[in-house]
């Protein structure tokens, strides 16, 4: 039973040509990136000449090279985010490949369970063939050709099937809802993303620029550390994917195998778990963003440096306040 035939791909991959399509049109910032950063990078680097100046000190050229480093990338912007989709695309790539082979068990499942509704069916109008309206009993033969005498008459038997075939309509029906909405939901993830990395590349020559003035210097690394963020949605959704895809076929094993002890069973508990699992999956999707900022603190370097920093600063100055302890004994003794 499929109610609507959609090709999600497609529109997975229109998003992707979509993204592609706007990464050239971000150098038509790239003008006002670079007014940003040279008139940030000439009060940058006068304010720090000045200060050795008026301290009578050398000049320090190593910081002074920020502001050109900074330049380098807005006039390489292109390469700069190819750079970083480059390492970050083996990440989807590699994803992508575990859902596909868990959505191709899910359809063989699927195959099989449809296969077993089949044969269920078929053993039920056969039965409903050999049913007499005179008679209270059914005299059929199995599989092996064996006589089997079932209880009940025409009437029971065509209740029976018809029963059958409208629980199997509405868990068919069930399903095909239920992966509509997983799928959508899916595809929602995917066009959030595609729009924020739009955004975030159109916007990136301007938070570059503004990274080169002082008191804004963590600004590209908080934009890395978000596009990094964003980019991993889709990863991520899909590994959640590949979890309840395997989800889905534990679930229909159960219930083929339910089928096979009883064959008498259209609708089992393991569908009822199966649609349980579907309604949770649809609603997880919500925790994509919140999970991808696990992968990247978006702090950026910046903070982590200054952690590292200030804990060594600590053990440094706790060390010599140790050793200043033990020695004071020893100076006493010697006064």
């Amino acid at each position: 039973m499929k109610l609507l035939t959609i090709d999600w791909n497609s529109f997975h991959e229109i998003l992707k040509n979509l993204y592609t399509e706007f990464i050239p049109m971000a150098n038509t910032l790239i003008g006002a990136g670079r007014a940003i950063a040279g008139t940030g990078a000439v009060l940058y680097i006068a304010s720090r000449i000045w200060r050795h100046i008026a301290n009578a000190e050398p000049i320090d050229f190593y910081p002074l090279f920020r502001p050109f480093v900074l330049g380098f990338i807005l006039t390489m912007y292109t390469t700069f985010i190819g750079f970083i989709n480059g390492g970050l695309q083996p990440v989807v790539a590699s994803t992508e490949a575990l859902v596909t082979a868990q959505q191709e068990d899910v359809n063989k499942f699927r195959e099989k369970r449809k296969e077993a509704d089949a044969k269920m069916i078929e053993q039920k109008k056969k039965l409903l063939n050999d049913a007499s309206i005179w008679d209270g009993s059914i005299h059929t033969t199995d599989e092996q050709g064996n006589e089997v005498v079932v209880g009940g008459g025409v009437f029971s038997a065509g209740g029976d099937l018809l029963m059958s075939q409208l629980q199997i309509w509405i868990r068919e029906l069930m399903y095909e809802i239920l992966d509509f909405l997983f799928q959508a939901a899916s595809l929602a993830i995917d066009t959030i993303r595609t729009f924020f990395l739009i955004v975030m590349v159109m916007i990136g020559p301007i938070s570059i620029g503004i990274s080169v003035w002082d008191g804004f210097k963590d600004t590209l690394q908080f934009w890395i550390a978000r596009y990094i963020v964003i980019f991993l949605w889709l990863p991520i959704a899909n590994i959640f994917t590949a979890i309840l895809s395997k989800i889905q076929v534990l679930m229909l094993t159960k219930a083929i195998a339910e089928m096979d002890s009883t064959g008498d069973i259209a609708f089992t508990s393991s569908d009822l778990i199966y649609m349980i699992f579907m309604l949770i999956g649809i609603l997880g999707y919500a925790s994509v963003p919140h999970v991808a900022g696990f992968v990247v603190q978006s702090a950026g370097i910046g903070s982590a440096g200054s952690a590292m920093k200030g804990g060594a600063a600590g053990a440094i100055s706790g060390a010599s306040t140790g050793a200043s302890v033990a020695s004071a004994p020893f100076k006493m003794n010697r006064g």
